[in-house]
């Protein structure tokens, strides 16, 4: 039996925006959080210097799925992980 595919419409709406940008030691980081929390997410990387990408589009579902799920509530590095070679 088939695995189901679980890049659908369901996860471009289940994570509304990408948080992805360079850290100040210089690591890449990305993190996709859903759309209830989008608004503190964006308010915590314009204070970090990242850059905020909307998932609004399907060509960006296939991206999103290779992301990790960000956390907003925690503080620094710990809100956006290090994004590995997966991501880039």
């Amino acid at each position: 039996m088939a695995k189901p595919n679980l890049t659908n419409q369901k996860t471009l709406s289940a994570s509304a925006i990408i948080v992805y940008g360079i850290d100040a030691t210089g690591k890449p980081k990305a993190g996709r959080f859903p759309e209830r929390q989008a608004a503190a997410a964006e308010k915590a990387a314009r204070s970090l210097k990242l850059a905020v990408c909307n998932v609004d589009r399907p060509a960006l579902v296939e991206i999103v799925a290779k992301i990790p799920v960000g956390r907003v509530h925690d503080q620094g590095s710990r809100f956006c992980p290090t994004s590995n070679a997966a991501c880039t």
